[in-house]
């Protein structure tokens, strides 16, 4: 729990007295009292522009010392200071926002509205720590968060404060209606949360839902009245957290309507009606409508939910319970579906990226520390670095931290090869559990490692197969295979001519006349890339499933390459007999039986029959 800031009611209501005062005096003697007393008189004046650069001064005197040397422990100490914290947030919003912006915020009363925020510690961490803002410079999440505080004095503190948050932030950009594409008012949606949880409606876990939740809630398409209509129509047995994704199946799956119109003649299958849930559950409809409405259904019941894209299909994600997402309708689980329009995935659009957030999130007040530190960055000239890989080891699991890392030494021409080595390493040990992330974030630092040698790039692709193998089964949730396969393919194809087209050649080589192109050396390159990463992930019997189907395929046009794979492969074998798990063993002794006769070695198809049949007793 973040502690309240009491404001003194006099830095409010005598606001008018004073005009913007910018002190000279450091930071270490500002106190909360002057830099709110500052605050309200910039916010009377409009003096946004002179605010922010003031501001900004201030932060930076402190930030660039040359006797600062950042680590964690260090940065602790300086954002433990009240008047620091505070100064950084509110140099945060104004940036983030545009100073320019403000002026519309103003309006309609919002003064008062300005004045409390910019005073407030506690509202400044809850909007700004809860991810990436849906849209910079723009205002309307602030003039959405205005009209709820004139509206509704509780939502100036606790759950409802959260609420207010996350509505402004969610709504900064416009949320679109699916049933008749206009405009979701945010006020309405606010009111939705408070009218459903005061008559008892909502999920037990809404009263505990951070921010960052709370924006995969008060997002939800469908208008408030269809979000009453489906918490009245459904089954009770799906009104718990872990059951109300299931309430999607309350539209039946047709792919024509009553009247015989395909689903593919879109606005005639619903007769041109605006798609509403009730539509939908009276009518039908195929993936999309199925995982809309499961999405719509546990937002409505105040659970976190968001549909995602699958190939060829939609499905959907909700929070079943307060530390595990799972995904509905699904077809090619979490590994195959990425961020569907008009939802944004914080950091990625991987649908894998929301089980990062989630556990990133555990610790809110890490989180937070980790964003501090990457807004202080911007101010510390050089020793900007130095506060990102901070903020990396205050919270490794903020992907944001690891995206201003890596832009920050690129845009730094001079950064020396073993700040990119320390860096690989470090995100390759923190993200062991979401290897896809891990997979994404480690690209732009590939590019300044030095893996011209084929040898050190297979050196690096089984550093990263063995990191991913580390990692736990049960949370990777089967994205670890599609990890590899992506981090195989990159760099088998940056080792032979033609990249990519030449892969696919090997891959398929009857649709691709670069077939005839590849070479045994190009063909040799690219299977010791994947024998590096099957290698390093042996204790991984799903890793080496998923990358032994890819070896096999690359090697199956070329008979040549079957005196090899029968190599690599029994020696994987020999290493899998001595464990007590037979079923590896088994899998590869069988696996070898078939190469061997596919080669016309008899005396491998006999040695490996034998020892089939020896574990199978």
């Amino acid at each position: 729990m973040v502690n309240k800031l009491l404001i003194p009611a006099a830095i409010i209501c005598q606001a008018a007295a004073h005009a913007a005062d910018f002190s000279a005096m450091p930071l270490p003697q500002q106190s909360i009292a002057s830099l709110q007393k500052t605050a309200a008189a910039a916010v009377k004046d409009g003096a946004w522009k002179e605010w922010t650069d003031w501001l900004g001064k201030l932060l930076s005197a402190e930030l660039t010392r040359s006797s600062l040397q950042p680590s964690p422990a260090a940065f602790a100490k300086f954002i433990s200071q009240p008047q620091a914290a505070l100064a950084l947030a509110q140099w945060r919003l104004l940036t983030a926002t545009g100073p320019d912006n403000f002026k519309a915020v103003a309006e309609k009363d919002g003064t008062a509205f300005l004045t409390w925020l910019f005073s407030n510690q506690a509202a400044l961490n809850i909007y700004l720590g809860s991810g990436p803002l849906d849209a910079e410079q723009n205002p309307r999440g602030l003039e959405v968060w205005r009209d709820i505080y004139r509206s509704d004095a509780e939502s100036r503190d606790g759950l409802w404060l959260r609420v207010a948050a996350a509505t402004a932030l969610a709504h900064t950009v416009p949320v679109k209606s699916l049933a008749d594409g206009g405009e979701i008012d945010p006020q309405k949606r606010y009111q939705y949360y408070r009218n459903a949880r005061s008559s008892g409606l909502l999920s037990p876990g809404f009263d505990k839902s951070a921010t960052w939740e709370l924006r995969f809630v008060v997002n939800s398409w469908a208008r408030e009245e269809e979000m009453a209509w489906v918490l009245n129509a459904m089954d009770p047995k799906h009104k718990s957290q872990e059951k109300i994704g299931e309430a999607c199946w309350m539209v039946p799956y047709r792919l024509h309507n009553s009247k015989g119109v395909s689903v593919q003649n879109g606005p005639e299958y619903y007769d041109h009606q605006p798609v509403t849930l009730k539509l939908m559950h009276e009518v039908g409809g195929v993936c999309g409508a199925i995982s809309k409405f499961g999405t719509a259904a546990a937002q409505a019941y105040g659970v976190p939910a968001m549909p995602v894209g699958q190939p060829g299909h939609c499905a959907f994600l909700w929070k079943k319970d307060a530390q595990t997402w799972r995904t509905g309708n699904d077809i090619e689980g979490w590994a195959g579906s990425t961020e569907h329009g008009g939802i944004f995935i914080h950091w990625g659009n991987r649908g894998s990226y929301v089980m990062l957030i989630e556990e990133a999130h555990r610790d809110a007040g890490k989180f937070l520390a980790s964003e501090q530190a990457v807004w202080s960055a911007s101010l510390a000239g050089g020793n900007s670095p130095a506060l990102l890989q901070t903020a990396v080891k205050i919270q490794p699991l903020n992907a944001g931290a690891w995206q201003a890392l890596t832009q920050t030494l690129s845009a730094a021409k001079d950064t020396p090869a073993v700040v990119w080595q320390n860096a690989a390493h470090d995100l390759m040990q923190s993200l062991t559990d979401h290897p896809q992330p891990m997979v994404e974030l480690l690209t732009p630092i590939e590019s300044k490692l030095d893996l011209a040698d084929a040898g050190k790039r297979r050196q690096y692709v089984a550093g990263v197969s063995a990191a991913i193998a580390r990692g736990s089964k049960e949370t990777q949730h089967n994205t670890a295979q599609a990890a590899l396969a992506d981090l195989v393919r990159r760099h088998a194809a940056a080792l032979v001519p033609g990249g990519d087209r030449t892969l696919q050649a090997m891959l398929d080589p009857k649709k691709d006349t670069a077939a005839a192109k590849v070479t045994d050396a190009d063909r040799a390159a690219v299977l010791s890339i994947v024998e590096a990463a099957v290698e390093a992930g042996k204790g991984r019997g799903d890793l080496q499933d998923a990358l032994t189907g890819r070896y096999l395929a690359l090697m199956q046009s070329n008979p040549a390459s079957l005196a090899r794979a029968i190599k690599f492969f029994g020696s994987l074998f020999e290493t899998a007999k001595t464990n007590p798990d037979r079923k590896p063993a088994i899998a590869l002794a069988r696996r070898l039986i078939l190469l061997s006769a596919k080669a016309g070695d008899l005396a491998s198809m006999e040695k490996y029959s034998a020892e089939c049949r020896r574990l199978l007793q």
